[in-house]
C-alpha cells in the first residue's frame, strides 16, 4: 500500500516514475515504525504527531547509515539494499511486495 500511494503522490505532483526509492522507503518506515512502538499513542493523529516530532529535524538519518553512493544506486532505488556505513539499530521486517 505505501509504494504504490507513494508512486501515486509523485505522479499526481509531477515526479518521474523513477524517483521512487525502495531502499529509503523502507528505511524510514522501519524507523518510525520503531519509533512508535515505544511511545504511547491514543490515536493515529497522535501518533503521526509525535513521528513528525521526532524525525522531523532528522531529515538526514539515513546517512548515518547509507554512503551517498548507496542512497545514490539504482539498485537502492529499485530493491532493498542493506546499509554500509552501520547496521541498522531497529527492529526490521522486510515484507514481499
Amino acid at each position: 500500500m505505501t509504494r504504490a500511494a507513494i508512486r501515486r503522490h509523485n505522479h499526481s505532483v509531477g515526479t518521474p516514475e523513477n524517483a521512487y526509492h525502495e531502499t529509503l522507503t523502507i528505511f524510514w518506515l522501519a524507523a518510525v515504525d520503531e519509533f512508535l512502538s515505544n511511545v504511547e499513542c491514543g490515536s493515529e493523529l497522535e501518533a503521526v504527531r509525535l513521528a513528525v516530532a521526532e524525525f522531523g529535524q532528522q531529515r538526514k538519518l539515513h546517512e548515518d547509515y547509507y554512503s551517498f553512493d548507496v542512497v545514490g544506486s539504482a539498485e537502492a532505488r529499485a530493491g532493498w539494499v542493506e546499509p554500509d556505513v552501520q547496521a541498522l539499530k531497529i527492529r526490521f521486517i522486510l515484507t514481499p511486495y
